[in-house]
């Protein structure tokens, strides 16, 4: 048994995978396996692992395409680890992120996540900055409600938490993350570190870049979850929560110009919360900006 299993989900990025798994070789903390699920790829990227990376701790599995979700669970069910990583394969990981990350469940051990934020990098590397999302310790589900503030790839977690929940949910395609956190955040504590604990690139042909889609996806994984949990926060944080979810939704919208959807979560917002002045201001933010 390991310390920590690491598992990257990949699909045709032969071109980025081995940037990720050098990222994972060059840790200071050395006690881990790396577990590599390719999600059906038509790039010879297991030929490629194969070729250039003989290093033991490194295990390698194959699967049909059926999305990353898919991959990271079948990465679950081969993991030995106490502790888990995700990293995509196009990310990047800071080689004290490891060590970083269990020094902070010594400091406290009745937290289950333990995270820090990513900095943002375009396809060839460059600094683009740090995401802007603020972060919360503790039970932190009504405010990871109104947003995804936990990194996938700045995040470490103890594989019996995750695996008590059921892994990750399959039924969702985008932005299956939220979906994980939030689940977790049912039963478990978070710690944030306010230290950069992963480099998230941003692609041209990424899936999270559909705002549009990433906005469903999230509202759907919020409505399944409050629908399934209705108890899991009081009524008041949930009107809260909802209010500045709609709200968010809302400026997000205006950027895209679709202002009749927009005006329909502003709707939403104003209901959970009429006497607030949250909403309105988004609603000035979606025409004026």
């Amino acid at each position: 048994m390991v310390a920590i299993s690491i598992i990257i989900p990949t699909y045709n990025r032969r071109n980025l995978i081995r940037f990720a798994i050098d990222s994972v070789l060059s840790q200071t903390w050395t006690d881990y396996e790396l577990i590599i699920v390719d999600d059906g790829s038509t790039d010879s990227t297991g030929e490629f692992i194969n070729r250039n990376f003989e290093d033991s701790r490194i295990k390698y599995f194959y699967q049909v395409n059926k999305g990353q979700n898919f991959a990271r669970n079948l990465g679950i069910s081969k993991a030995s680890g106490e502790y888990l990583c995700f990293l995509d394969s196009d990310d990047l990981w800071p080689e004290y992120k490891l060590e970083m990350s269990l020094t902070a469940f010594k400091e406290h051990p009745d937290c289950d996540v333990v995270f820090g934020y990513e900095i943002l990098i375009d396809d060839g590397g460059n600094e683009l900055g740090r995401s802007q999302i603020k972060p919360y310790s503790g039970q932190v589900t009504a405010k990871l409600i109104v947003d995804n503030f936990v990194g996938m790839s700045a995040a470490m977690v103890r594989t019996e938490a995750v695996r008590k929940i059921g892994g990750m949910d399959e039924t969702i395609k985008v932005a299956d993350d939220f979906a994980l956190w939030l689940n977790l955040s049912r039963c478990c504590r978070f710690y944030y570190m306010d230290k950069p604990l992963g480099y998230y690139r941003i692609t041209s042909d990424q899936i999270s870049k559909d705002t549009v889609a990433r906005l469903n996806s999230n509202l759907y994984t919020v409505k399944k979850f409050l629908e399934k949990y209705p108890d899991v926060i009081t009524n008041e944080e949930r009107r809260n929560a909802l209010c500045e979810f709609y709200s968010k939704r809302v400026r997000i919208l205006g950027k895209e110009r679709l202002y009749k959807q927009g005006m329909l979560e502003f709707c939403k917002a104003v209901v959970n919360r009429p006497g607030l002045i949250l909403p309105w201001r988004a609603l000035y933010r979606m025409f004026i900006e």
